[in-house]
């Protein structure tokens, strides 16, 4: 017997399975089989602030009802949240072809600078690197002075203090205070703030509870110094370690500026591919928007939860990153940069909640402006993954428990969302692109982290794909191919094409 929904991709029907369990009074009835088949369930529907992964089930009498794939490739968000700053109609998100929601932003001023000649030195300062972005750093004590707000100063003392930073200027200057500019990988929670003056220094400032990036730090009194030396005691211990960074200081106290225009679109439930947003105008000092993106509201900051950039190195910081031309533009986010080595995109996604700011990273400037004005039509998402309909499912489940029914097709289609086409921009960055693989349907560890097909998730999400979807079961057995097509001499099969398909992992024994 067969759904009379329409399917993608048209299957077979497949042998019909029933089992009943049986467990007392609190059982519940349970039923397995091909697609039309089931009888009525309640399912009462997810609240509009719940953070689920699988939203309200669509209308049905069956268990159709439960299916969570989305109606058609282009994907629109469900509801708007948390708009900030200057920001006008921002419900019209949700409308193409109608109103526009408009972000503004005034152009700030720009920062103070130390006067030419000024120096500086710091108890200790980390060894260069390439950064978290693959690009080669350096993080001595004058990146704090040299008005460049992408470099910083990063001790190398992790969680041993105090850290000391002394600023040198040619001459004595009147000071009213200074400003600490720090980054979201750790700012500084307590430090003081001494002065040289009349051969001497003098405390002039005691910062506790610091826990903003940018922090104005006003003299009790107006000094006449030439010298300033800050003495951090202690940081905020982040994934990144507990380092003191101090990105840029000021010669005058300049409070942080208001929160930048923007909004987020909840998607409802989990999606995965390429964000895609309508500009219908902007300004012409070519402003920026960034994009950031997470599963959860909890998680969801001025940057991603997870970026590529994050495995491997990368120019976007934790966002993707667009300057809007005057005209407007149906952007679609795709890997690369925009303005030669500026505005980089990472292209494919896994996410609910996309944050829209208007915002650019400073080194994208002049490319990318941080102010301006923005009109946009409307956001969606262009879905890549395996999408599950009720004409796709092979084999369904149906019970009396709705939280059961919930929880089973939820996985369902979480295994949708990592059954996609392996594809050279959108793979993981580590050594994980292969021509063999190239084009293919793939069942691969997640939409939104690796994206690379590893062996031992098969013998899970393989088996459910079986089940669920068997016109996709190409994608476990391209993989199951691939793997033995790379199997070495010695008889040891590659867990994954990461790595060029040397990944070595102990509890992946083959």
């Amino acid at each position: 017997m067969t759904s009379s929904s329409t399917s993608e991709n048209p299957v077979p029907p497949g042998p019909r399975r029933r089992a009943v369990i049986a467990a007392g009074a609190a059982a519940a009835a349970l039923t397995i089989g091909p697609p039309g088949t089931a009888p009525a369930a309640a399912a009462p529907a997810v609240g509009p602030d719940a953070d689920t992964a699988t939203g309200a089930p669509r209308p049905g009498t069956g268990w159709q009802r439960y299916v969570h794939g989305p109606a058609s490739r282009t994907v629109r968000p469900e509801r708007i949240l948390d708009p900030t700053g200057d920001v006008r109609d921002p419900d019209a998100l949700l409308t193409p072809g109608g109103a526009v929601t408009v972000l503004r932003r005034s152009q700030p001023a720009p920062a103070p600078r130390w006067p030419a000649g000024t120096t500086a030195e710091a108890s200790s300062s980390h060894a260069g690197n390439n950064g978290n972005d693959g690009r080669p750093r350096t993080y001595d004590a004058t990146n704090a002075v040299d008005g460049d707000p992408d470099t910083f100063w990063n001790d190398d003392t992790p969680a041993a203090f105090p850290d000391v930073l002394t600023i040198t200027m040619p001459e004595a200057r009147q000071l009213s205070g200074i400003t600490v500019v720090s980054n979201s990988d750790g700012v500084p929670t307590a430090f003081t703030v001494d002065v040289w003056t009349d051969g001497a220094w003098t405390n002039a400032a005691t910062v506790s509870d610091n826990d903003v990036i940018q922090r104005a730090v006003p003299f009790r009194t107006p000094v006449l110094a030439s010298r300033v030396r800050i003495t951090v005691t202690a940081v905020q211990d982040t994934p990144r370690g507990a380092f003191t960074r101090i990105n840029e200081v000021w010669p005058e106290p300049v409070e942080p500026p208001a929160a930048p225009p923007g909004v987020t679109v909840d998607f409802g439930k989990v999606v995965v591919g390429y964000p895609r947003i309508r500009f219908t105008s902007a300004s012409d000092n070519a402003p920026g928007v960034r994009l950031a993106f997470s599963e959860t509201r909890r998680f969801l900051t001025d940057r991603s939860d997870f970026t590529r950039s994050d495995q491997s190195g990368g120019a976007g910081q934790g966002t993707d990153q667009f300057a809007v031309p005057p005209q407007g533009a149906d952007w679609t986010d795709h890997k690369g940069f925009q303005a030669g080595d500026k505005v980089y995109a990472d292209g494919l996604h896994g996410f609910r909640y996309l944050r829209i700011t208007l915002d650019a990273l400073p080194s994208d400037a002049p490319a990318a402006q941080p102010w301006g004005t923005v009109e946009i039509d409307s956001v969606g998402l262009d879905f890549t993954a395996y999408r599950g309909t009720p004409g796709t499912y092979r084999g369904w489940f149906l019970c009396s428990d709705d939280d059961l029914n919930r929880y089973w097709y939820g996985a369902a289609y979480t295994n949708e969302l990592v059954t996609d086409t392996f594809r050279q921009d959108d793979v993981d960055p580590r050594g994980a692109w292969s021509a063999s693989l190239e084009g293919r349907l793939v069942l691969h560890d997640g939409a939104k982290r690796d994206r690379d097909p590893y062996v031992g998730d098969l013998a899970v999400s393989a088996r459910t794909l079986y089940l669920t979807h068997d016109d996709a079961a190409a994608a476990a057995r391209n993989v199951l191919a691939d793997l033995a097509d790379h199997q070495r001499a010695d008889g040891w099969i590659p867990p994954a094409s990461i790595s060029g398909y040397t990944l070595p992992l102990f509890d992946y024994p083959l």
